[in-house]
């Protein structure tokens, strides 16, 4: 065997290996979803589902189900009006969409419980670790330390608590497209350059087109920093600037035809929701301030076993929510103070090969400040961060934190002799300073965690992140086994998504879609009880249901409700609806309740339903109208849903 072919087989393992685990647990319709919680009986096969994750189980996923059970359209009446499927959400659609969304291809040839557990692994680990991998290895890095990289960081808190918002989709096609845009400067063809380049545009367009900003943004700046700094610092070089024109220049250009077609033609088709999003109030017109970070939150994430452990549906960790408290491992500091004391050492000659150590703890600094200092919106909007509530930096700092720690670990095992261990020694030490105190600050609803589990969690992670800096390798898969435990517990095992899919309520919004004459569904969630899940299940069952999440607002529909445009702040946005019945007579009233939710109080028998299309309403309690005429009476859940048509002929002013 040719010392090529044994790289190549040596490169194409990690990614190999990861893949086939991903087509396994796809195929078997294994998930980390939690659906459970749409049938009070269910459970998921192991560990438990999380409250947290409403944006997963109650809102996307029921998406995706309706989408399938319509055959992926692009247009779909979702909330109040027809709204674009396939801009928000990152839903599957069918279409030429598809060219910027491979990891929705099962979609259109597996049933939708093996294409959304497909999905589940790819964008949550296989992608996003793959990426990581990819992009150490373009700059140099060596096999085991670029795929505990990738493992590291596909373990870290925040890839496991954030599931419905493309994290793992951006790091996974923006790292890859940064990996294949360097190596396409090393081809020595230009076709072979051209090829390559037009590569990358396509994975970077891939990446890019999530549009989740806070997300995109400091993930491309980190890229897009350490490609930069890896191609300043390739050994051997021409520097001229002929020889760097000839490098660069087939690449940018073919990436920036294929990227660019790729964005524009997507960005196009969606012009019509793009505007409206831009034009709304949230989150087109918000604008943010740096600063709303907190030291605990950014050194707690070693904690998140603590947070995953416990038995609160909804504990705050911290005083935030379990996915706003969770991050990566933070170690920008501990590696650029185990640098500072290394430097004379690790950044001698050639000073180049440091460039994309420097360029990463650099751009992770400015995440830093972003989310720690309270900068101004115009002067982060230089770069794009005045659309990134600072709260969200923590995944992208944890990225810079794992490629920081693989680089550092990367220029000490090079140098020989070996080094001292005096930068080993600070860089710990400052981690474990961090550590202590954030394990004295951290809380649980409010209480302090226990002492003992506390100080173990921090005698772990120090000990990882110490061997680490200190032996390399063998510390990167220490760190990933502590953050693979934690990983473990924070997902729940589920099989298939039969409790929403087969629920009560999808059996009935599928029966209503082919009824005649059922027209558009509202349901009103005036439950004393609090139970809203029959919302997801109806939108599931394909059935046109206005009261379902708004992806964005749609003027005209919303108009209906609210002619005067009184009402105009509360709903020109992305929201979550629950409706309520209002006083027979009363006019429609949309009122704020958080900055994704609102709540529309409307009479049953308003004209502005009959405006929307509405015949049915369902509801968890019984309702006593002029207008409606029960017609079924469904079990759900401990309770039922009362279904009733809508008689327009007694609607007063139903004739307008």
């Amino acid at each position: 065997m040719t010392p090529v072919r044994r790289r190549l087989i040596a490169v194409g393992a990690f990614p190999a290996a990861l893949l086939l685990l991903t087509l396994v647990l796809g195929l078997a319709g294994i998930s980390g979803s939690s659906v459970a919680r749409h049938d009070p009986g269910a459970e998921p096969a192991v560990g438990r589902t999380r409250a947290i994750r409403y944006d997963e189980f109650q809102v996307r996923t029921p998406l995706v189900v309706r989408q399938a059970e319509l055959g992926f359209p692009a247009r779909s009446w979702v909330g109040v009006g027809e709204h674009d499927m396939g801009l928000l959400a990152n839903l599957p659609v069918a279409g030429w969409p598809n060219l910027v969304r491979p990891h929705q291809v099962p979609y259109r040839v597996l049933g939708v419980d093996q294409a959304f557990a497909l999905e589940w692994w790819l964008v949550q680990f296989a992608l996003p670790a793959i990426g990581v991998y990819a992009l150490l290895l373009a700059c140099r890095t060596r096999i085991v330390v670029a795929a505990l990289a990738g493992l590291a960081f596909a373990c870290c808190p925040a890839m496991q608590w954030w599931t419905s918002t493309g994290l793992g989709t951006v790091v996974g096609y923006l790292a890859l497209a940064g990996a294949v845009a360097l190596w396409a400067t090393r081809a020595r063809s230009p076709g072979a350059r051209v090829g390559l380049g037009a590569l990358a545009g396509w994975l970077g367009a891939c990446g890019a087109l999530v549009l989740y900003l806070p997300w995109v943004v400091p993930v491309a700046l980190i890229v897009g920093a350490l490609v930069v700094a890896a191609f300043l610092a390739e050994p051997g070089r021409p520097r001229s600037a002929r020889s760097v024109a000839a490098a660069v220049l087939p690449v940018a250009v073919a990436a920036a035809v294929v990227g660019g077609i790729l964005v524009v033609a997507f960005l196009g088709a969606h012009a019509d929701a793009l505007r409206a999003v831009a034009d709304s109030v949230y989150p087109g017109r918000r604008r943010e301030a740096g600063g709303e970070g907190g030291l605990r939150l950014l050194l707690g994430a070693p904690f998140d076993v603590i947070a995953a452990r416990d038995p609160a549906a909804l504990p705050l960790i911290n005083g935030v929510n379990q996915s706003e408290a969770s991050g990566g491992v933070f170690l920008l500091a501990a590696v650029a103070a185990a640098l500072a004391v290394d430097a004379r050492h690790v950044c001698a000659r050639p000073w180049r090969a440091r460039l994309p150590l420097g360029a990463v703890l650099v751009t992770g600094a400015g995440l830093v400040a972003w989310y720690l200092l309270p900068v101004p919106a115009a002067v982060g909007g230089l770069v794009g961060f005045d659309r990134i509530p600072s709260y969200r930096l923590l995944p992208p700092i944890a990225l810079a934190s794992v490629l920081a720690l693989a680089l550092y670990v990367e220029a000490r095992d090079r140098w020989r002799p070996p080094l001292r261990d005096r930068g080993p020694l600070v860089g710990v030490g400052v981690f474990a300073v961090g550590t202590v105190w954030a394990a004295a600050v951290f809380t649980v609803d409010g209480r302090h965690g226990s002492v003992r589990s506390l100080a173990v969690l921090s005698l772990l992670f120090v000990a990882a992140v110490g061997w680490a800096l200190w032996r390399g390798a063998p510390g990167l898969g220490a760190l990933v086994v502590v953050l693979a435990v934690g990983a473990v517990l924070v997902n729940p095992v589920q099989h298939g998504l039969g409790p929403l899919r087969d629920g009560p309520a999808a059996q009935l919004g599928r029966e209503l879609r082919d009824r005649p004459g059922a027209g558009r569904v509202v349901v009103f969630a005036n439950d004393p009880a609090g139970d809203i899940t029959a919302l997801a299940g109806i939108t599931a069952g394909g059935v046109d249901n206005v009261s379902a999440v708004n992806l964005y607002p749609n003027p005209d529909a919303w108009r209906v409700l609210d002619p005067t445009g009184v009402d105009r702040t509360a709903w020109d946005r992305y929201a979550n609806a629950l409706w309520g019945v209002a006083p027979e007579g009363a006019a429609p009233r949309v009122f704020l309740e958080t900055e994704d939710t609102v709540i529309v109080m409307v009479d049953p028998c308003d004209p502005a339903l009959a405006g929307l299309g509405v015949r049915t309403v369902v509801s968890r309690v019984p309702l006593t109208r002029a207008c409606l005429t029960a017609t079924d009476r469904v079990r759900a859940g401990a309770g039922a849903l009362y279904v009733y048509r809508v008689d327009r002929a007694r609607v007063p002013g139903a004739g307008r």
